[in-house]
């Protein structure tokens, strides 16, 4: 197998570059807010939404989500009990059993709203029309996160059966931007790392670690923030996922495998 044969293998981060995560949060922490404005005296659901993410945020990047540890990874609904009751802890709040309801509710909402970006699902659908054009070249995901969470994600986005392979931090003992973790999504693609184009928000977790592991790179900049120091190393720059098929198109017709 040689180097010059063009883009063999797609993979893809899941939050934040398929999955909306920030507007799945934010609606289901708009519902779970009003629930508890509603059930908790004294509760202030602007002050809430406030510090939900900052302390979520410090929650779930100090969990061990490798599955590596001697321990079994913590779920997503163990985590999400440790955010709220932090929260109303910040909060003053002291009933029993409140943090552990807010967060059941939180998670009933998050699984009614999962939900792709809105080019997402189109742009899949013509990558993986695109592969089956030619000589097929595999469509993958390579995530950080708990497995029941992201696993959620995926079947309720209809991704599950959409994406091979399918790489889950604490399911395979590697977390974005250890090369390992890109370099095995590789491994279960059959191709050379510098055939394999991977596609992240992130500069640090995607890009930086996807490039570090030798594989071509996308950076989704849906914020449009300016360029940063790292970007450099990406090999485009989109602002959503739409000009992704024409890239890959042309990339596979320029070496002769369209």
């Amino acid at each position: 197998m040689t180097a010059d044969r063009g883009i063999r293998a797609i993979l893809f981060d899941l939050d934040g570059t398929l999955y909306d995560e920030r507007g799945a949060m934010r609606a289901a922490l708009a519902v779970t807010t009003a629930e508890a404005t509603r059930t908790i005296p004294g509760f202030d659901a602007a002050i809430a939404c406030r510090l939900y993410e900052e302390i979520g945020r410090g929650i779930w990047e100090k969990a061990d989500l490798s599955g590596s540890g001697p321990l079994p990874p913590p779920s997503s609904m163990e985590l999400r009990q440790r955010v709220w009751g932090a929260l109303l802890e910040r909060l003053g709040v002291t009933e029993a059993g409140a943090g552990e309801r807010l967060a059941a509710r939180y998670a009933r909402a998050r699984s009614a709203g999962h939900v792709l970006f809105p080019e997402a699902a189109g742009v899949l659908e013509r990558l993986l029309v695109l592969s089956r054009s030619g000589d097929s070249f595999k469509v993958g995901l390579v995530s950080n996160g708990a497995s029941d969470l992201q696993r959620e994600k995926l079947d309720n986005c209809g991704l599950s059966s959409l994406l091979e392979p399918i790489l889950i931090s604490s399911e395979v003992g590697w977390v974005k931007p250890e090369p390992e973790i890109f370099l095995e999504g590789v491994r279960q693609c059959g191709c050379l790392p510098e055939e394999a184009l991977f596609v992240g928000d992130s500069l640090e977790r995607d890009i930086s670690g996807a490039r570090a592991a030798g594989l071509r790179a996308v950076w989704v900049n849906r914020s449009g923030e300016d360029r940063l120091p790292g970007a450099w190393a990406a090999e485009f720059v989109l602002r959503d996922l739409t000009p992704l098929p024409e890239i890959v198109a042309c990339d596979r017709g320029a070496t002769g495998r369209s």
